[in-house]
């Protein structure tokens, strides 16, 4: 077969594949399951990997078949084995549950980490809950992460639950190395926080409590991570004196000039003002014990 006969086969194999769907979900069409399994049955034994997923699913939930999880079993891992993602995370519920094969943990993992590898959230999800359930809280933490990383927002409330009712401080901190740079890209999106321009001082003023902060630039990438954990000080009047450029602290103005990004201090100030913004996390949250390791990771502060 050459290239262009093969590329018409697989435009054909997709557009018999679109339309077993659209009877499976009754998509534009009246639902028929009898017509989707048709369909599926012929593209899977001639291996197309998406329709032998889609074929054992109708034989797990006995849509227009009668309910078969041995044959389920059998199409999720000929899928599965062609790298059919979806199948390998169905082929791993079913060595969990014992649906249609012997229950085997060490399958479902097998599978579970194949499917995690393409970054798919809930096969890293019921990875953590699993490492959990058998207290190994470090490996826990870690699948979490991952699948807060990919869309799981939820799992950063197990994080949470593990590091308050499981484990010491030092021993959470301990297990999250290696992975905060994906923590703290994610930081935004997981939890509450204060966030603000350094042009507007109504988002300066409402920062007037002992925490950490970020300070992003332009680009979104942090340049500078700092505390006001002292009586002397909140983050608030951290803020102001970054923003001030005083020459006897280690501010940003500073830190811009010594990176040799601006030679004039009036100029880094006018970044510092107008391109580069913050977050500020309140001291007791959990994520205060988290960046306060960041910065010796990314050699980014000085004294503050």
């Amino acid at each position: 077969m050459d290239r262009k006969t093969a590329k018409k086969s697989e435009q054909n194999a997709q557009e018999l594949l679109d339309l077993a769907q659209k009877y499976y979900d009754g998509d534009g069409v009246e639902q028929d399951y009898e017509k989707a399994v048709a369909i599926f049955n012929d593209l899977a034994e001639a291996g197309n990997a998406s329709a032998q997923n889609s074929l054992a699913i109708c034989y797990d939930r006995g849509h227009g078949v009668p309910q078969d999880y041995v044959k389920a079993v059998e199409w999720y891992t000929k899928a599965a084995e062609a790298g059919n993602v979806e199948a390998q995370f169905n082929l791993a519920m079913c060595y969990e549950n014992g649906n249609g094969a012997p229950q085997d943990h060490e399958k479902a993992i097998e599978w579970y980490e194949k499917a995690a590898e393409h970054k798919m959230g809930k096969a890293n999800l019921c990875l953590a809950v699993y490492y959990e359930k058998n207290r190994d809280y470090t490996k826990a933490i870690e699948y979490y992460t991952k699948a807060v990383k990919q869309g799981v927002l939820d799992a950063q409330q197990s994080i949470d639950n593990i590091k308050k009712r499981y484990m010491t401080k030092e021993e959470f901190e301990e297990s999250i190395d290696g992975y905060l740079d994906e923590y703290l890209e994610n930081l935004k999106d997981i939890r509450e926080y204060d966030e603000g321009s350094f042009s507007n001082k109504a988002d300066i003023d409402k920062v007037d409590y002992k925490g950490v902060y970020i300070i992003f630039d332009k680009d979104g990438k942090a340049i500078y991570i700092g505390d006001a954990i002292t009586d002397k000080f909140t983050i608030k009047s951290r803020l102001n004196i970054h923003l001030k450029g005083h020459e006897s602290n280690a501010t940003v103005v500073n830190l811009l000039l010594n990176n040799k990004i601006f030679e004039k201090p009036e100029d880094a100030k006018k970044y510092l003002k107008d391109e580069c913004s913050f977050i500020a996390i309140k001291w007791e949250s959990l994520e205060y014990f988290l960046i306060k390791k960041v910065p010796n990771l990314l050699n980014k502060k000085g004294k503050n």
